[in-house]
């Protein structure tokens, strides 16, 4: 179901965010323009597979997930004052998405056997981690949104501050790893090394897309990281 609902917001907003860039003519938009039909159709798939989840869904996941649906919807809708989007606001734009998806995997570790007090951990962990990942798409996007007067970090912190920023997000979502372990009691060497060397990983390929203004970089590179970790994750788990 979050596949699909995935699906059907980036393609809205996609379609949506095409039209309010009429000028843009480089890399990505030239593509959206052209595949501008294909793109509505996978969002409306999207949205088919939305609806046919949901249904199949108890009330319970249903309600937990309101909350992130609004917060997309208001995402990629022009229905606020000035037909402004949530993304249009200042600053506001990473910080929703590192907290729909740190909120999205909360479910996860409900019947999880863990200690609950552990899951506030593990969400700013994930909050920490997402916002580390986001924020190069903000260095990336600087030109255009300083041309739509949207405020930004890296607008105002400046590029070297703003990559900076990025390492530093990356080390605490380390502690919080540290933290979650030892908290947990049980053996944490091979465990939290590998979950270091995951973290250092992710920073390396951070300052590798940072290097290349190429959407394919960022969408394969920045976005692919988050596959890395999980697997690297799923390993460390089946060797301890």
């Amino acid at each position: 179901m979050v596949f699909c609902a995935t699906l059907f917001t980036y393609s809205i907003h996609r379609i949506v965010g095409i039209k309010k860039l009429k000028n843009a003519k480089e890399g990505r938009f030239t593509v959206i323009r052209k595949y501008k039909t294909h793109i509505l159709i996978y969002g409306c798939f999207g949205l088919l597979g939305t609806l046919v989840f949901s249904v199949l869904m108890g009330k319970a996941l249903i309600t937990f997930l309101i909350p992130m649906g609004l917060i997309s919807i208001l995402y990629i809708l022009p229905i606020l004052p000035k037909q402004n989007r949530l993304r249009d606001l200042n600053f506001i734009k990473i910080f929703l998405i590192a907290i729909v998806w740190s909120y999205l995997g909360l479910w996860t570790l409900v019947d999880q056997a863990i200690s609950k007090d552990i899951i506030p951990i593990i969400l700013i962990e994930r909050f920490l981690f997402i916002l580390a990942l986001t924020l190069p798409f903000d260095i990336r996007d600087q030109d255009i949104d300083h041309k739509m007067g949207v405020k930004t970090i890296p607008n105002s912190l400046g590029r070297k501050l703003s990559i900076r920023l990025i390492y530093f997000l990356i080390f605490l979502s380390a502690l919080c790893w540290t933290y979650i372990r030892m908290i947990e009691y049980v053996p944490i060497t091979n465990f939290l090394t590998g979950a270091i060397l995951i973290l250092a990983l992710s920073a390396l390929l951070i300052s590798y897309c940072l290097k290349h203004k190429s959407d394919y970089f960022y969408s394969g590179g920045v976005d692919g990281i988050i596959l890395i970790r999980s697997l690297g994750f799923i390993l460390l788990a089946m060797v301890q």
